[in-house]
C-alpha cells in the first residue's frame, strides 16, 4: 500500500499553462492499450521460500478485462506489482507491447498503468488535487487550473459517479481533510526522496471529517484513473467493502468509462468474475484454470465454475 500511494503521488511536472489551455476542446481519443504477457514469471521474496509466482504464464490481450481469482496467497496480487516492478521477477518475462518491462523506464512503463487499490487514498487538499496530483506535489501551479482542465476534472468525476456529490460539496475545489495513519507516515520515512514534498502532503486512508464515504472515496479514485486515462488498469477489487449502491455505480462507471483499458481485476468476490470476459484462476502461484465464465461453468468438475454458477443464480434471483 505504501509502495503503490507513491507511484499515485509521483508524477511529472507539467509546463505552464498557455493561453490556448484555457479553451474548452475534446480530448483526442487514447491510443489502444499494449498486450500484456506473463511468460513463465516466477517471482520468489526471500531464499528458501516458496515462490509467489511459480513460471506463470498468462496474457491479458487489448481492451479485454480478465478477473484474477484464487485464495490468499495464490499469486494475485504477486502478479499485479511483478507488472509495474514493485517486486522483480526472479525468473521468466513479463511482455507489455512486446517489450520486457525491465527494459522500459519506470516513468514509461507506470504512466501506462492506474491502480486503484481496494483501500482507496485521499490526498489532504482539494478534490482537484486528488484528481490531478501533481498539483499537490507542486504548490505553485495550485492557482493556474485552466477552465479546461476543471472541466475534465469534472467530467471525470461525474463518469465516476460523483456528479451529485460534486455539485453539493463545491466541485473539484471542495476540500478534503484525511486520517492520517500507516499509510501516511510510511510515505513521509520510506518514500520521501521518491516522492517530491512528500513530507508536506497528508496522505490517508479515509476521509477525517465524514465529506467522503468509504464508498465515495473509491469512487474518487476511480475518477484519477480515468483522469490519468492510463491504457491499463490494475483493479483491487474496489466493489469489496462498499454497499449495494456505490458497488452498482462502480461497476456501471467501470463498464462503460474505460474507453478500451485493458483491466486486470483482482477479485475477492465470485460475482465480480461474472463482469469479466475472461477468468484466470490461480493457486500457490501457478494458472489452474482459465477460460470465460460460460466456459468454466460448463467444465465439468471445475470448482471455479460451480462458484460462477451459484453466484449466476443468486444474481438471477435479485
Amino acid at each position: 500500500g505504501l509502495q503503490l500511494a507513491a507511484i499515485a503521488l509521483r508524477a511529472p511536472r507539467r509546463p505552464p499553462a498557455s493561453p490556448a489551455d484555457s479553451r474548452a476542446h475534446a480530448e483526442p481519443p487514447p491510443p489502444p492499450p499494449p498486450d500484456v504477457t506473463f511468460v513463465r514469471a516466477t517471482v520468489q521474496y526471500g531464499p528458501g521460500l516458496p515462490p509467489a509466482l511459480d513460471a506463470l504464464s498468462l496474457a491479458l490481450r487489448p481492451g479485454e478485462r480478465l478477473g484474477l481469482a484464487g485464495r490468499t496467497g495464490a499469486g494475485k496480487s504477486s502478479a499485479c506489482l511483478a507488472l509495474i516492478r514493485l517486486v522483480e521477477l526472479s525468473g521468466g518475462h513479463v511482455l507489455m507491447g512486446g517489450r520486457d518491462v525491465r527494459d522500459m523506464p519506470l516513468a514509461e512503463l507506470r504512466a501506462l498503468v492506474a491502480l486503484v487499490p481496494q483501500q482507496p487514498l485521499v490526498l489532504s487538499g482539494t478534490v482537484a488535487h486528488n484528481l490531478d496530483p501533481p498539483l499537490a506535489l507542486h504548490p505553485a501551479e495550485r492557482p493556474r487550473l485552466p477552465a479546461a482542465r476543471r472541466e475534465q476534472l469534472a467530467a471525470a468525476l461525474r463518469r465516476a459517479g460523483l456528479g451529485r456529490w460534486a455539485d453539493a460539496h463545491g466541485g473539484v475545489d471542495a476540500a478534503l481533510d484525511v486520517q492520517l495513519g500507516d499509510c501516511a507516515s510510511g510515505i513521509a520515512d520510506g518514500e520521501s526522496e521518491a516522492v517530491p514534498n512528500a513530507a508536506a502532503i497528508a496522505v490517508g486512508c479515509a476521509p477525517a471529517r465524514g465529506s467522503l464515504s468509504a464508498g465515495e472515496a473509491q469512487q474518487l479514485c476511480l475518477a484519477r484513473a480515468l483522469v490519468r486515462r492510463a491504457r491499463i488498469l490494475v483493479l483491487d477489487e474496489p466493489t469489496a467493502a462498499v454497499d449495494a449502491a456505490t458497488e452498482a455505480a462502480l461497476s456501471v462507471a467501470l463498464s462503460h468509462e474505460l474507453h478500451g483499458a485493458s483491466v486486470l481485476l483482482v477479485a475477492h468476490r465470485v460475482r465480480t468474475l461474472l463482469r469479466c470476459e475472461r477468468v484466470a484462476v490461480l493457486a500457490a502461484g501457478r494458472l489452474v484454470e482459465e477460460g470465460t465464465p460460460a466456459e468454466l461453468v460448463a467444465t465439468v468438475g471445475s470448482a471455479m465454475g460451480a462458484l460462477l454458477k451459484r453466484a449466476a443464480g443468486r444474481e438471477a434471483g435479485e
